[in-house]
């Protein structure tokens, strides 16, 4: 972050894995206290690690992670919560692989459990394998705690992709006969977030958006569209803070406009008005 950047205090920020971490398993901070100063955040800064990385990143921190205490150094960074990891389970994949990455992100979930962090797991198997589904349901009914789920969100850009997103977490809410809250990661396009609140009015989104195009010199405009300016170092800092506002005033706005649109309307009772006597 610049040097200028003034973010404001009571927001919650989340950082990837990749901010903390490089692939040699080195960690850009030594403490919680160097890492809110790198971002400019005060020691009392509200973080969340969302454990989402390149494949490369993410095995090479499973590699590194006993050798290296790597779970316990991350939860000593006094994160507010974190997510289980994102080893990929992709179609294509030996089913073995989905297999194992699919139990080490439950690994991960459980691990930080056990060192007193809160987590979010995310959601994250093969579409087309119901053995990989069942497996979900069936560790999610064992574990009544979760209340949330992550979702990654960017890897469903397609139409198509993003509709059978929203029926699996449709499937799962009604398979495991509780209610869950969603967030939704990589989700920068205000008509995916009117999608998404259609279906979770109390969803969650999470972007790095606003950061990445302010550090390109654009500016985040009503709808989540976006113009090029022209910024110095200065000026990127405050358009960095600009961005981010801007982006939690249009899911606000989203969210007010449903609240007010699912609330009860009251009738107007027909009454006359009595005419004055002269």
């Amino acid at each position: 972050m610049p040097k200028e950047t003034t973010l404001p205090l009571n927001r919650l920020y989340g950082v990837y894995l990749k901010t903390i971490l490089d692939r040699y398993g080195h960690f850009h901070y030594r403490s919680a206290e160097t890492l809110r100063r790198g971002l400019q955040l005060p020691q009392t800064g509200r973080l969340a690690l969302f454990l989402s990385a390149t494949d490369t990143l993410i095995e090479r921190a499973w590699e590194f992670s006993e050798r290296r205490d790597l779970w316990k150094r991350l939860a000593d960074f006094r994160f507010e919560f974190v997510t289980s990891g994102t080893f990929s389970v992709y179609d294509e994949d030996p089913r073995s692989d989905q297999i194992f990455n699919q139990d080490r992100n439950f690994r991960t979930y459980d691990l930080f459990c056990d060192l007193g962090v809160p987590c979010i797991p995310f959601l994250f198997f093969n579409s087309s394998s119901d053995r990989d589904y069942q497996n979900v349901i069936k560790w999610l009914r064992t574990r009544r705690d979760v209340s949330k789920l992550a979702v990654l969100a960017h890897c469903y850009r397609a139409e198509r992709a993003f509709e059978r997103l929203l029926t699996q977490t449709r499937s799962i809410i009604d398979d495991i006969a509780r209610p869950l809250q969603f967030v939704f990661v990589g989700i920068a396009k205000l008509e995916r977030v009117q999608q998404v609140m259609n279906e979770y009015p109390n969803a969650t989104f999470v972007s790095a958006q606003p950061v990445v195009k302010a550090r390109a010199g654009e500016r985040t405009l009503p709808g989540l569209t976006h113009v090029r300016v022209p910024v110095d170092e200065a000026a990127t800092a405050d358009l960095i803070t600009s961005n981010i506002q801007r982006f939690d005033d249009e899911i606000e706005a989203e969210r007010i406009r449903r609240s007010f649109s699912m609330g009860e309307c009251q009738m107007l009772l027909p009454f006359l008005f009595q005419r004055p006597s002269n």
